[in-house]
This record gives C-alpha cells, sequence and structure tokens, in this order.
C-alpha cells in the first residue's frame, strides 16, 4: 500500500545519511506535505519539536528540541534527485545554525554567501537570483554518485505523488 509514511522515512534515511557526511547537522524531524502557498520546495525551522525519546536524547531525563524540515509534496512527482536536492538546502541551513553562522538576511528572505560557502559544502551548485541572493538550482557533479544508495532506496521507495503535481504539468 503508497503511504506518505513510508515516503517521509525515506527523506528521514536519506537526511541520516546526509548527517553522517556533515556532522553538524541538526537532529531534525521530516515533515512532507502539500504547502499550500505552492511557494516552497523546502523549509527548515529551527526547534520546532520537542521529544523526550531516549533514542535522540539518551543522556536527558528532559525534553529535547529537535529542528524541523520541511518537504512540500511536489518534491514526490519530481524524483529522488530533487528531494535530494531539497534535503541538502535545508541541510545547509541546519549546518549554518549548528555552527551558529548567520546565513540569511534578518528577514530570512535573502541567502547570503555563508549559505553559498556551505550549500557548496554540501553538494550544491550556486546561482544568483535578484531579491533572493543565492539559489541552489542543481547538485553538483559527483553529488548524486556520493549519495547513489540514497538516491535508489527513494527511487524504490516513493510510489505517491501528489496530484497538483501531476495537474501542474499537464496544464
Amino acid at each position: 500500500m503508497a503511504s506518505l509514511a513510508t515516503a517521509a522515512l525515506a527523506c528521514e534515511r536519506t537526511l541520516r545519511a546526509i548527517g553522517a557526511r556533515h556532522p553538524d547537522l541538526r537532529a531534525a524531524v521530516v515533515t512532507l506535505y502539500r504547502h499550500p502557498a505552492g511557494d516552497r520546495r523546502g523549509h527548515y525551522a529551527p526547534t520546532r519539536w520537542t521529544t523526550n525519546s531516549r533514542d535522540l536524547a539518551p543522556a536527558s531525563t528532559t525534553p529535547t528540541t529537535l529542528d524541523e524540515i520541511h518537504l512540500d509534496a511536489i518534491l514526490l512527482a519530481e524524483g529522488p534527485a530533487s528531494i535530494l536536492q531539497t534535503l541538502l538546502h535545508e541541510a545547509a541551513h541546519s549546518i549554518a545554525r549548528g555552527r551558529g553562522l548567520q546565513d540569511v538576511s534578518r528577514d530570512a528572505r535573502y541567502h547570503n554567501r555563508t549559505f553559498a560557502r556551505l550549500a557548496t559544502e554540501v553538494g550544491l551548485a550556486i546561482a544568483t537570483a535578484p531579491g533572493v541572493g543565492c539559489i541552489t538550482p542543481a547538485l553538483l557533479p559527483g553529488t548524486a554518485l556520493r549519495y547513489a544508495d540514497q538516491i535508489n532506496d527513494l527511487r524504490d521507495t516513493l510510489t505517491l505523488a501528489n496530484n497538483a503535481a501531476t495537474a501542474a504539468a499537464s496544464a
């Protein structure tokens, strides 16, 4: 049976693989739904969740906060490379927070040079766009190869696509 939970688990496995390569990646919950505004492929939100799970905070008896990495469900129709690209983009924001770096403007609308450096570090190509600063239009050569197991896992697992994506493609 196709399940959004199955898709979210595959995205979580991919995020863990990113974290294995980038130890500054903060612990996060992956959320997957169709954003009503339709203008975001992903979003990073620090300390959005709380857990008391011993698996996530074994030395602690107090609740631990977790960040949120949101992926828009439209990515399910675009395929594994788009999901990886968006997870890496949001991971760059998480790494910036973990290192105490300012990677966006005060209103969080403009990606700065720090973000560009971190995005390149995680395997993303960089371009500039008026009004938003640095964007991440593609994976760098070699990134897909580095994450080939995760791309294959996503391809094998993702059997669901949001109808909004299908409708937009045929319009």
